[in-house]
């Protein structure tokens, strides 16, 4: 059987032609697709393989998270953004726009270029440097999973401005460890923020996601962010537990192969 995990991040992809074929044919061959949330789900049934995808959220990895330490804004408010990539989909570039007139911020950019060049990297730091914002932004590179915890911990605000709505697991993370998160409008957010106007901002408006984050300098209104943060976790953290996670999986598996010796289908 052939069972493919889909993250968004691939399906988002179109410009790149070998890509994209690589893409259709796999699906074309899969049993069965693991998605994140439901508009992925939607945009693969799109492509006329209604029936396949299954939504199973990623699992957080919930021993080695710390929520003892709360965080609270020091003289400067630490701000955290993670990527997997820095292509423009994340929207890097707004944060960076958007935090440039913010006086006593640094910004954490977190994560590595995956594109052979560096290209992306090179856009972003030149941002930077127009800005003449070197001394306010920091470009940590890769961060291995404890080295995300331990930031987490430090931020006083955790961004997640991406373009598309691909799964965040970071995401879910900061909210556990009740670091306030503020994001870009998108379904993936709207699936857990609803229209949350305190935490949501348009992918293009830099303004209002610099006025936000101007606001989270209030502790009543960072506690507001989280106390929400934690009622949905309360109500939807148990789907992300790793065991029960692993045991929806082999779950998936079993089924196949037991429908594969029975109808004797070859593979």
């Amino acid at each position: 059987p052939v069972v493919i995990s889909c993250f968004g991040r691939d399906i988002n992809v179109s410009s790149d032609r070998l890509h994209v074929w690589s893409v259709q044919e796999s699906i074309k061959e899969a049993d069965q697709i693991i998605v994140t949330n439901q508009d992925l789900a939607n945009q693969i049934d799109s492509k006329g393989n209604s029936g396949k995808c299954i939504i199973l959220p990623m699992p957080i990895d919930l021993p080695k998270l710390d929520i003892n330490n709360y965080h609270k804004t020091n003289k400067v408010m630490n701000i955290l953004t993670i990527n997997s990539c820095f292509k423009e989909d994340k929207n890097i570039d707004l944060l960076i726009k958007a935090t440039s007139n913010l006086n006593k911020i640094h910004l954490f950019i977190a994560g590595a270029d995956d594109h052979p060049t560096k290209k992306n990297e090179i856009r972003l730091k030149q941002l930077v440097k127009t800005l003449n914002m070197d001394d306010k932004v920091t470009f940590t590179g890769y961060l291995n999973r404890e080295q995300v915890f331990s930031q987490l911990q430090a931020s006083d605000i955790f961004v997640d401005a991406r373009k598309f709505s691909n799964f965040s697991s970071v995401l879910i993370e900061a909210m556990y460890m009740k670091v306030p998160v503020i994001c870009s409008r998108n379904k993936f957010s709207l699936e857990i923020f609803q229209n949350d106007e305190n935490r949501l901002f348009d992918i293009n408006n830099a303004n209002y996601l610099s006025e936000i984050i101007n606001l989270c300098r209030n502790e009543n209104y960072r506690q507001d962010l989280i106390s929400r943060q934690d009622i949905w976790m309360k109500n939807h953290l148990e789907i992300f537990e790793p065991n029960k996670h692993f045991n929806k999986i082999l779950n998936i598996y079993k089924e196949l192969t037991y429908d594969y010796r029975i109808t004797k289908r070859k593979y």
